[in-house]
């Protein structure tokens, strides 16, 4: 196979999440034969597609949006895409004539996915889970493509198999597109490849590990009508003129990168330029090499912003704190964590060191549920950035985002404004708004089915220990803790309940597959579900 240099392919949508995992089974195949840029819509602006690029658009709701960005002489290819079959082993082994519900992130994904389970697994009766639509009754399980955060609470078997991915004929049109001179036969060996590759990691999200692009983004031109966040703001600003190295606490969804940006482009350091990196999601020598290595060497000054820096290896953050006591000239490093430093240092998962040298230049962005009063504005100005200032969003809808907590803040204001904006209608009313905001605070008369799920634990052979597993994080919870596999084994011992990694690790797994853990990678810790909860005290009280 040879390199064809023929612009960059530049994949656009607004799930971040699904963006990487597009991007993913992309890089996977096509390797280094074409140079890809993932650009997500709220980072789309006039400048960030070339004459030379060619566009896949992650599906066709965005085309209309995505149309003002595109030079003429581009080509738009809408990416087809389909259910990763490798992920179907559960279902294939489920008993004929189930009826499955079927929930995801839209109607017409819903659609798409209900046909494409139909046509693979026809044995069973598929149900898509529609905007005002009743939830049929005598449902035995739920499918989703990873949008687990919509399902219902009550039903007791959820199946997940995973994120859509990019189906064989869209990357047909790639290679056309791009003259590769690469067999069929072998692009359909490697999309088989990938299909494994995809099943067996679990997709990278938000993993921002290449030069940021700078959008001018100033305390000027941010606005607020929130105390707190003015509050917020006037402190940045004037820690912004320092040269000290900064920390941003948020929730996820809040807009660290962006504050990081706005620091940046106050500083000192704004005449070079500024470079994320993302600790998610990465093994140790990874890090090592891509951050203390590669990107430290390429950088001759401008602001290194590091996320997530609970997810660097405890062994790494030596090495993080020996860049605070021996700066680089010109260089000033902007650190973040979702979760609060004093918090992760009792955890032991931040060094004392670290959090000494950045604790007094600390912002802590107030969530979108604490600064409701923003709403109306962040509206106005996603609406404007689409180029859809007409849109209405009617006093119920209004109403309804007001009394809604927002659990992935900004962010996901932001990805249900972007769905209104591609229904082309003038007017959003309560029956437009999509499935990934109307599904978190979806009510169903749907009860926990206790004894499926002491049956389905039993099957394993062990309750006891699943149950005060579960009382564990319930406590924990309680006092807004998680817990990591190696604090809970401490737990355990104490009560005299020890167990191995490989028992833990498969009690864990069988209570999540249920629903009622919520299972993080890394440092960050499990939790129990509210699905958890429910069933606790419904089980103490039998």
């Amino acid at each position: 196979m040879k390199k064809r240099m023929m612009g960059r392919l530049v994949l656009i949508g607004i799930q971040e999440e699904n963006l990487s995992y597009m991007h993913k089974q992309l890089i996977y195949i096509f390797k280094e034969l074409i140079e890809i840029q993932v650009i997500s819509l709220k980072e789309l602006h006039a400048a960030s597609i070339h004459s030379t690029d060619t566009v896949l658009l992650s599906g066709a709701a965005i085309q209309e949006l995505v149309r003002p960005f595109v030079p003429p002489s581009c080509m738009c290819i809408i990416a087809e895409r389909m259910i990763n079959v490798v992920n179907l082993r559960e279902m294939l082994a489920l008993d004929e004539n189930r009826n499955i519900l079927v929930i995801n992130d839209n109607d017409t994904d819903t659609m798409e996915t209900v046909k494409s389970l139909r046509d693979i697994v026809p044995q069973h009766n598929y149900y898509p889970f529609l905007t005002d639509k009743r939830i049929p009754e005598n449902i035995h399980l739920v499918v989703t493509p990873g949008e687990q955060k919509l399902v219902p609470l009550g039903f007791p078997v959820l199946i997940d198999i995973g994120p859509r991915v990019i189906s064989i004929d869209t990357l047909l049109k790639i290679k056309r597109k791009f003259e590769l001179l690469i067999e069929d036969s072998l692009l359909m060996q490697l999309y088989i490849k990938a299909l494994v590759y995809l099943s067996e990691r679990p997709p990278e999200i938000r993993n921002e590990n290449t030069d940021s692009q700078n959008y001018g983004r100033t305390f000027e031109n941010f606005y607020t009508h929130s105390s707190s966040m003015n509050n917020a703001r006037d402190l940045t600003r004037k820690m912004a003129k320092t040269n000290h190295y900064m920390h941003i606490e948020g929730e996820v969804g809040t807009g660290k990168r962006m504050w990081a940006e706005m620091i940046h482009n106050e500083s000192v350091f704004s005449a070079f330029p500024m470079s994320v990196y993302n600790c998610s999601d990465k093994e140790p020598e990874s890090i090592k090499r891509e951050l203390f290595v590669e990107r430290l060497n390429q950088m001759e000054g401008g602001t290194l912003f590091i996320k997530n820096i609970d997810q660097l290896p405890y062994s790494l953050q030596g090495r993080l704190a020996e860049l605070f006591l021996n700066p680089l000239p010109n260089l000033r490093i902007i650190t973040s964590t979702v979760v609060n430093l004093l918090e992760l240092v009792e955890r032991e998962q931040i060094r004392m060191e670290i959090y000494s040298h950045i604790s007094s230049y600390r912002v802590q962005i107030p969530p979108l549920r604490e600064r409701k009063e923003d709403i109306g504005l962040l509206i106005n100005n996603f609406k404007t950035h689409f180029k859809k200032e007409s849109l209405v969003f009617s006093p119920d809808v209004l109403e309804a985002f007001t009394r809604y907590d927002w659990p992935g803040n900004v962010r996901e204001l932001y990805n249900v404004v972007s769905y209104c904006v591609c229904l082309n209608t003038n007017t959003i009313d309560t029956k437009s708004l999509p499935l990934f905001f109307k599904g978190q605070k979806q009510n169903t008369t749907h009860v926990i089915d206790v004894n499926y799920i002491i049956s389905e634990i039993e099957t394993h052979g062990f309750l006891e220990e699943s149950i005060e597993l579960l009382k564990i994080f319930k406590e924990g919870k309680e006092r807004q803790k998680s817990f990591g596999r190696k604090t809970l084994k401490e737990i355990l011992v104490l009560k005299e309940k020890a167990l191995t990694d490989q028992q833990l690790r498969l009690r864990m797994d069988v209570l999540n597959r249920l629903g009622l853990l919520i299972v993080r990678k890394g440092r960050a810790g499990s939790t129990i579900s509210k699905k958890g909860e429910e069933f606790i005290e419904l089980y103490e009280n039998r």
